[in-house]
């Protein structure tokens, strides 16, 4: 069977990279663990490998972070399974273990998610032997501890993907997407019926958020300038929503013939759009281009006409603004992207 016909046509490659990373991650976790602890003769190989696998995640950071918290949730479910197995009578300990763990872990999971991998140690303590209830609790510690720090080895040397730069290619595709939506926001001043712009707004949202969690995910670097892009992203989209609500809004043509700025509309859209796909694309933008949109810019605050309809004035100078928005975050965006050097 051929891949093509495995993978669905609406999978991204980003998430179809991850798929790959996350698979291959995860066997090698899988197949250390199960060597390291039969090399050492240690019991638990299950629980173990479990770990290992259960610790990997999208990127180092997350992987590192998620593992604090697992541990931590680790610790929980061992303590509660191993003071109910021991300390409840022949009988009763399995039952009220598995009650109590479950009942604690899974409510707390539903405010930190990440806490219900407590649920692995505790339902493994939980089932372990009543007669040795510490030689088993510690043999199945050991094991998940060697686990989770096999797991996080093997996410920092193989084919590791840091946070920070998973937050560009999201960033640079929400950016991608919101071109897009300023290319069609331009054109929908010039038509009577707009075009659907839904499909465009989600893949902007996806994007921008995934690349708000990598941000958050990443550890041992200073994450200021990347929140300063993705901020940027955000206000340029929220610029380009004015543009489009014009056009939503305008019973006539914004950038019709009467409007003096049909040309400079059309010089605008091309000229940002190629700034925007030039940042997406990583390709370095010379003084002269940024010079040029902003003469453009300012030729249209110029040269758009005063109507003598009130609505029809509003809606131009609402359209002008929004266009001076995209300058300030596009350029604002630019300098960012600049300072990063990636």
């Amino acid at each position: 069977m051929e891949l093509d016909n495995i993978i669905p046509k609406n999978v991204s490659k980003l998430k179809s990279r991850d798929a790959v990373r996350l698979g291959i991650q995860s066997a090698l976790s899988a197949i250390a663990t199960y060597l390291i602890l039969r090399y050492f003769n240690l019991p638990e190989v299950f629980v173990g490998i479990l770990s290992a696998v259960l610790v990997i995640d999208t990127s180092v950071g997350n992987t590192i972070g998620q593992a604090k918290e697992r541990l931590i949730s680790t610790v929980i479910g061992s303590v509660i399974g191993f003071l109910c197995v021991w300390l409840l009578p022949h009988g009763y300990s399995t039952t009220v273990s598995l009650l109590i763990s479950m009942l604690v872990l899974n409510g707390i999971s539903s405010f930190r998610p990440e806490w219900r991998y407590g649920t692995v140690a505790a339902v493994a303590l939980s089932l372990g032997s009543e007669n040795d209830a510490l030689s088993t609790s510690l043999d199945r510690i050991i094991a998940i501890a060697i686990g989770v720090a096999i797991g996080i080895v093997i996410t920092l040397i193989i084919w590791p993907d840091k946070a920070e730069n998973r937050a560009l290619r999201f960033a640079r595709k929400a950016l991608d997407a919101a071109c897009n939506r300023f290319e069609k926001a331009i054109d929908n001043t010039l038509k009577k019926e707009n075009e659907s712009n839904e499909k465009v707004s989600n893949e902007f949202h996806s994007n921008l958020n995934a690349a708000k969690s990598s941000v958050k995910s990443a550890k041992f670097t200073d994450t200021q300038d990347l929140e300063k892009i993705v901020l940027d992203i955000e206000k340029l989209y929220n610029s380009i929503l004015i543009i489009n609500r014009v056009a939503e809004r305008s019973s006539q043509d914004i950038n019709d013939d009467n409007s003096g700025i049909k040309e400079d509309s059309e010089d605008i859209k091309d000229q940002a759009c190629k700034l925007m796909r030039s940042l997406a694309k990583k390709e370095k933008i010379n003084k002269d281009r940024i010079q040029q949109f902003e003469e453009s810019v300012k030729r249209a605050q110029k040269e758009v006409n005063i109507s003598d309809d009130k609505d029809i004035n509003t809606r131009r100078q609402t359209f002008i603004f929004g266009i001076t928005e995209v300058r300030k975050s596009l350029f604002s965006l630019i300098e960012c992207f600049q300072e990063t050097n990636k």
